[in-house]
């Protein structure tokens, strides 16, 4: 059987290649994700305390800081040949009239230090007014090479912030392990800035002829409670373990995609087994005329799938290494290339094992049907196959089961986790996640029936249009409707994924939207000082901001120092004073400001709290000899301020000078954009405080859209395995239909009316599997997201036509494509040829 099945495959070879690209796929696919978690533990190895990399040992605490005092006992202990204090310290960094927290250190005195920080641009410090700021810091602070950035420390008295200027930029940021300076000056410098920094770790240079191991066992024995004595490598160790659970999870999410493309891959191998088999029927009816027995026939198929499953599984994993390594060499820095030492065995294996069991489950159902060939049959002509539509009563029955029974698991999640309140919906989740898994299965088996029906319905609409070659092409997809199905059913659950992650994320970007026009109606709130809400915002500020493009309107406010009396007690608060309809106009929440009028005060719902307020109280603000009673309003602003009308602000102050403005973002302007243009118009010598709703929705919205771009690249290997199959489909097809071909071909019909049938054909095949993909995939992501988010917010839904219409007529034209060839190859034969063959 070895013999035959090898012969078998050298003969059927181009009939095979469509399982060696779905094999080739999903396990490149899935061996590249599990190879990625080493790429990026080795990328966090890179990261993970680049700012003190060269240090033999490190003083460090549990609590982040240490007693200075250890560099001194360290420097008497036997073997130790220098220390070092790492000091840190947090203040205010203004650039361009922007500010910002910024962490500041010194630059290491130490050659084996300074010699290895790695330098993204620029260099290091060299003179007193020079600083070198990590990427995560020069991106926070908005600073560039060649930039002034001012720097003052948080101090009780506050200092006059000192210039430097930006001449290197320092790779990473300050997330990971020791990397805990975000900027760096000379130590002179930052000891006559700061009075009392942070003693961050210590440290500690061995001498060349003196064991690390024993000077650490020494320096462990000295140390006080709390404070660890470890090598470089132990601290990176600990971090990089510490962040395992994070690289797991990234890890067994890019596997289950890959798991996704594998199922698929399984539908495209079992499709294709099949109608190669039932094109090797008069073969196989030959084999069984000369001896060969039912079980011989299934052991060559499945030695065939299994020979395919291996070498195609191997060149998978092949290409996956490839794939992994030239990315971490291009994209990743400090991963470098993978080397296959630093894979497990169970990472090179496992793809291997699955992409071969996938193959041999695949082929089970065709193998056994190739058992049934009679012997007689090898007098029969070999024409085409007719199946019948039918679905059966089995099918029918147990898809609408499953349906069902997914449908109200999902339901069932759904409204289990609107009645929990502000809860981690895991259980409703997981009861969600279940039921689509059922229901989808339920989906695919009912696709025999519902893919067929829905070509039947296309192909009469397209019919009207196109004439004769739409009509031929409607008939030929009907001949196999078991076969188109499966076709069309593995495309269907590619788009349905993607449609289902669209559809999600555009419902998690609406109520994200909603959520934060509550709690943060306004897009930019400029101000003074954001310590010292009242402090006057100079005119030549304000006036600015009109001419800045993206601006959409300025509303100027009224900070003042009043005072809240309640149940006798006396409380500072900052009182803004705004009119009502320019705060309107302002807000993105209608709701926030819709009620507001002279009398009353809007209080944040955390601020009533804090104060035991409710509304419908009635408080007293008071500025100086003036007082005005109140009544509450509480509003969802995220903010420790009151709003109180513009004319009721005056009552309480005649001199109400303009303390801050109220900015209205167009929607499609850039955030980072309109901030630095304000910025870079801020006049020598002033600064602002500039914060609001729209960066975080900006951030928010950006991480949505990167992740469903990952998603929906990760689930198009999926859709490309898909279209393989169909234009898998089509060529045997096209072999099956040689004779027909050539039939129609010399009662007329042109070269180009055959690719057109092909084409067609192919279009409608993609179009209902993408149709029904796209219609499942919508109440996943809804539901999904009602699921997730039901428990804390109201969802708003998100429905973006836009992208399910890109994402159908990229399948129509998927679908297009994959009969370039196969139309290709039936319009090259000629009647003649194809005349022959009766």
């Amino acid at each position: 059987m070895l013999n035959l099945a090898i012969r078998q495959l050298r003969t059927h070879f181009r009939r095979s290649l469509a399982v060696i690209v779905a094999i080739v796929l999903g396990v490149a696919f899935f061996s590249a994700s599990m190879m990625s978690g080493s790429v990026i533990r080795e990328a966090i190895r890179g990261e993970v305390g680049n700012q003190l990399r060269g240090t033999d040992l490190l003083a460090v605490s549990e609590n982040g800081s240490v007693d200075p005092d250890i560099a001194t006992i360290a420097k008497g202990v036997e073997g130790v040949e220098a220390t070092e204090l790492v000091l840190n310290d947090y203040g205010s960094a203004t650039v361009g009239g922007a500010s910002t927290v910024l962490r500041l250190g010194t630059v290491s005195q130490l050659p084996e230090l300074a010699g290895q920080m790695p330098l993204k641009e620029g260099r290091l410090p060299e003179a007193e007014n020079e600083i070198a700021l990590t990427e995560g810091g020069a991106k926070s602070a908005g600073a560039t090479v060649g930039d002034i950035i001012y720097w003052s420390p948080f101090a009780m008295e506050p200092q006059e912030p000192v210039p430097f200027t930006v001449v290197g930029i320092v790779s990473g940021g300050n997330a990971f392990g020791t990397n805990i300076t975000e900027a760096f000056i000379l130590p002179e410098t930052f000891h006559d800035l700061v009075t009392d920094p942070v003693s961050s770790a210590v440290v500690i240079q061995v001498m060349d002829d003196a064991s690390i191991r024993e000077v650490q066992d020494r320096l462990a024995s000295k140390a006080p409670a709390g404070v660890e004595i470890l090598t470089f490598d132990q601290v990176v160790d600990a971090e990089v373990a510490s962040m395992e659970q994070g690289t797991n999870a990234l890890t067994y999410g890019l596997v289950a995609f890959a798991l996704i493309a594998l199922f698929v891959a399984g539908i495209v191998i079992s499709n294709t087994f099949s109608i190669t088999l039932t094109q090797r029927t008069h073969e196989l009816a030959m084999l069984r005329c000369i001896g060969a027995e039912k079980r011989q026939i299934h052991r060559s198929v499945i030695v065939e799938a299994l020979i395919l499953g291996v070498v195609s599984s191997l060149l998978g994993l092949v290409l996956g290494y490839g794939v992994v390594n030239a990315g971490a060499r291009a994209f990743v820095e400090g991963a470098g290339g993978l080397s296959l030492g630093g894979i497990s065995l169970g990472v090179l294996l496992t793809p291997l094992i699955l992409g071969t069991i996938i193959t041999l489950i695949s082929a089970a159902v065709p193998a056994r049907n190739a058992t049934r060939v009679h012997p007689l049959q090898a007098l029969r002509q070999n024409d085409a196959p007719i199946e019948r539509a039918s679905g059966g009563v089995v099918r029918i029955v147990l898809s609408g089961f499953l349906t069902v029974f997914g449908c109200i698991l999902l339901l069932g999640g759904v409204y289990w986790s609107l009645s929990m309140e502000y809860e981690a919906p895991t259980g409703p989740l997981l009861i969600g996640m279940v039921g689509g898994a059922i229901s989808f299965v339920g989906l695919l088996i009912a696709s025999f029936i519902l893919v067929p029906l829905g070509i039947r319905v296309a192909g009469r609409l397209v019919e009207a249009v196109l004439g004769t070659p739409a009509r031929i092409a409607t008939s030929n997809s009907m001949r196999n409707p078991r076969r188109t199905a499966a076709t069309s059913s593995a495309l269907m659950m590619g788009v349905a994924l993607i449609a289902m992650m669209t559809v999600g994320a555009a419902t998690v970007q609406a109520t994200w939207n909603d959520v934060i026009d509550q709690q943060a109606p306004i897009d930019l709130y400029v101000q003074g000082s954001r310590d010292t809400p009242a402090e006057p915002l100079p005119g030549a500020i304000l006036n600015g901001f009109p001419d800045v493009d993206g601006v959409k309107s300025v509303t100027p406010i009224h900070a003042q120092d009043a005072h809240l009396l309640l149940g006798g007690t006396d409380f500072e608060i900052s009182a803004v004073g705004i009119d009502p309809d320019e705060a309107r106009a302002a807000s993105r929440s209608q709701d926030v400001f819709r009620d507001f009028s002279n009398g009353d005060v809007l209080v944040p719902v955390d601020l009533a709290k804090s104060y035991g307020l409710e509304d419908g109280d009635v408080v007293t603000l008071s500025r100086e000899t003036r007082s005005i009673e109140f009544v509450v309003k509480t509003v969802t602003l995220f903010d420790w301020e009151v709003y109180v009308t513009l004319d009721d602000a005056k009552e309480l102050s005649a001199d109400l000078p303009v303390t801050g403005a109220w900015i209205r973002l167009d929607d499609d302007a850039s955030v980072q954009t309109v901030i630095r243009e304000i910025s870079d118009g801020i006049p020598a010598g002033e600064s602002v405080a500039i914060h609001g709703g729209a960066s975080d929705r900006a951030t928010y919205l950006s991480l949505v859209d990167q992740l469903l771009l990952i998603t929906t690249a990760l689930l198009g290997v999926a859709v490309i395995i898909a279209i393989v199959g169909v234009g898998n489909t089509l060529t045997l097809s096209v072999l099956e239909r040689t004779r027909e071909s050539g039939m129609l071909r010399a009662m007329g019909l042109t070269a180009g009316q055959l690719r057109e049938t092909l084409a067609i054909e192919g279009v409608l095949i993609a179009f209902v599997g993408g149709l029904i993909g796209l219609a499942a995939g919508a109440v996943y992501g809804w539901i999904g997201a009602m699921t997730l988010f039901g428990s804390s917010w109201d969802v708003v839904p998100g429905f973006p036509v836009g992208r399910m219409l890109l994402i159908l007529v990229v399948a129509i034209l998927a679908g297009m494509l994959a009969s370039v060839l196969p139309g290709r190859r039936a319009a090259s034969i000629s009647p003649v040829e194809a005349l022959a063959t009766v």
